[in-house]
């Protein structure tokens, strides 16, 4: 299974000054640093390097020679990315002694893409292939014809995004913000705001808008959601000691991507994505900071990162496994019924708690009072056992 990209390819030009420069001014900078950028650059070595078959469409002019050989160098194939007598996408970048920054962006090639050359692209594009998009109309309406599986990550947000074929898109790669400008666009600006703050009313949204569609959520160090019209699961984030985020998003969507097509489930392809995207965060740089697929195997069986929610989990898992195996033991020693009431009562009520973690503590109030109700009439009453399964095979979802 192939993934196509066709995503920006910029060259990051880095001016260090002593403040931003004013209307009129002149100023001196303290040195200039290039770097290789573009989302789609970015995107492109994550699935690569995550093990995925890639092939990237764009253009780049003469400067941008140094681009490919990224690309390349990182095992993605660059057969289609055309040289024009241009000047590459590149950005221009102040940098104070704050570390604050400000930019500006010059699209240059890459808005040089055209229909006829976007057909030959995906000229050999099968049904079950991936296209990886930022924002072409025209590669959304190939794709769909050819029944390829579109992904979208639609950032930045601007007006022309919401003319595209929304509708197709298989796979959104969205963080919180862009989630409550795309999936609260019908809202009042105010109930955007408070979308942007609660990632289960976004996901709601999501759900009530493209059913047909799945979402991936990414929250930073809090984490990231699967959603779609029935499901929805979470993934913590690993804990590290941030040092540059700025591939980690890109690094994110590259490795679930690359799992999604080798055949993972989505949890394995969440925690490989997560495990990526904190590996690239303890990195300076774009491009260089994104780990290649040994680097997360080797992490993922010496367990040298800690993952505070997966670990915790493992432990609560273990733990609730431990107080059941007791109080079934102490059941089988004392058959008193009160005695069995009380602990069933126990059981039921870890029942319930490992219950909410398996769907990510996105929980209907009918749910919360059906088991609480189950729990108080067992604590209170000590209903006999056979009674007492019954009122709790009647809660849980088998």
């Amino acid at each position: 299974m192939k993934i196509y990209n066709m995503g920006s390819l910029n060259i990051d030009y880095v001016y260090r000054v002593p403040h931003f420069v004013q209307p009129g001014e002149t100023i001196s900078s303290y040195g200039r640093e290039i770097f290789a950028g573009g989302k789609g650059l970015n995107q492109s070595i994550a699935l690569a390097r995550a093990g995925a078959q890639v092939i990237h469409g764009g253009m780049i002019g003469p400067d941008g020679a140094f681009l490919k050989e990224l690309l390349e160098d990182s095992g993605v194939d660059t057969t289609h990315i055309c040289t024009l007598q241009e000047a590459s996408g590149h950005t221009v970048i102040q940098v104070d002694e704050q570390g604050q920054n400000c930019i500006i962006l010059y699209a240059g090639t890459n808005h040089c893409v055209t229909k006829a050359y976007l057909d030959e692209l995906l000229k050999d594009a099968s049904a079950g292939d991936f296209m990886l998009i930022n924002c072409l109309n025209e590669a959304m309406e190939i794709a769909h014809k050819k029944k390829m599986y579109i992904a979208f990550n639609p950032s930045p947000i601007s007006k022309e995004l919401f003319t595209l074929p929304l509708s197709y898109v298989d796979w959104w790669f969205c963080n919180e913000i862009e989630g409550a400008i795309l999936f609260g666009k019908n809202q009042k600006q105010k109930m955007a705001d408070q979308i942007a703050m609660d990632p289960e009313k976004i996901m709601q949204q999501f759900q009530k808008q493209y059913p047909q569609s799945h979402l991936i959520l990414t929250l930073g160090k809090k984490g990231s959601y699967y959603c779609d019209k029935k499901d929805i699961l979470f993934q913590p984030a690993f804990e590290v000691k941030a040092i540059d985020t700025t591939a980690a998003g890109d690094t994110y969507s590259g490795y679930f991507l690359a799992d999604l097509a080798g055949g993972k489930n989505i949890s394995d392809a969440l925690k490989d994505a997560s495990l990526a995207a904190s590996i690239c965060v303890t990195r300076k740089g774009a491009a260089p900071s994104i780990p290649y697929k040994k680097e997360i195997e080797n992490l993922e069986q010496n367990n040298k990162i800690k993952n505070k929610g997966m670990n915790n989990m493992d432990l609560k898992r273990i733990t609730s496994g431990f107080i059941v195996a007791i109080s079934v033991a102490i059941m089988l020693l004392i058959p008193n019924k009160y005695v069995i009431g009380l602990l069933l009562a126990i059981i039921a009520l870890v029942a319930m708690h490992e219950y909410l973690k398996a769907i990510s503590k996105v929980c209907t109030p009918i749910k919360w009072v059906a088991y609480l109700s189950c729990l108080s009439v067992a604590a209170v009453n000590f209903i006999p056992e056979q009674n007492m399964l019954k009122a709790i095979m009647m809660f849980l979802p088998i």
